[in-house]
């Protein structure tokens, strides 16, 4: 009798065996873990990326440079907002609307209003690469017009501190603005407009993401 149960408790644990062995269920399945397609972190990390849409707001605080007798100086400031695109930390282009400020606008313009407002296409990048550094070189030309004033050309160069998508800027600039001013200062009662190219040089200072 004992042998009896006995061989059938191992009849019923072999066909359980068995029985688990043809259910697909409790097959053993090769699981592949996503290792090979994984990216870093730094892969969708905003600041690291190279292409994409870029802005930019910026200071500009500067002093015209007329050495001609017949042509005085006077300061500005300005603000300016840009958007572009970036196909390289080496090459980003875009536009960029301003607001500028004349502190003493009778000096050069011949205008009731110290306002003007900047309108530009401007190219900018990397002088040197990014990798493994901080603060790099970075130039930067406006090409456009100043409403109410004329033509602008503005190149800067000066330093990026921070990564690629997010920095500061600080850079030394030069800027040809033609506009229209007295014909000269010393004839009295002369009210005859010419257009003048006038030089300044500015500072900004700025940030880019």
């Amino acid at each position: 009798m004992k042998k009896s149960v006995l061989l059938l408790a191992i009849a019923i644990i072999a066909f359980s065996a068995s029985a688990q062995d043809e259910n697909p269920t409790y097959q053993k399945r090769d699981v592949n873990m996503p290792t090979e397609h994984m990216t870093s972190p730094s892969d969708h990390n905003y600041s690291q990326q190279d292409k994409g849409f870029w802005f930019s707001v910026e200071a500009t605080g500067g002093y015209s440079a007329n050495v001609s007798k017949q042509m005085d100086n006077t300061a500005f400031a300005e603000m300016d907002f840009y958007v572009g695109y970036r196909t390289s930390e080496f090459f980003r282009v875009g536009m960029g609307l301003g607001g500028r400020y004349y502190f003493n606008p009778g000096i050069l313009r011949r205008k009731s209003h110290n306002w003007a407002i900047p309108i530009m296409i401007n190219v900018r990048g990397n002088i040197i690469p990014q990798d493994y550094r901080t603060v790099v070189p970075y130039y930067s030309v406006d090409v456009g017009s100043t409403v109410t004033d004329g033509f602008l050309l503005r190149p800067t160069l000066g330093i990026r501190c921070g990564e690629r998508r997010s920095a500061f800027l600080l850079g030394v600039s030069y800027m040809l603005q033609v506009m229209s001013g007295y014909e000269s200062k010393y004839e009295p009662g002369n009210h005859n407009e010419k257009t003048l190219n006038t030089s300044f040089f500015g500072l900004r200072i700025g940030y880019e993401f």
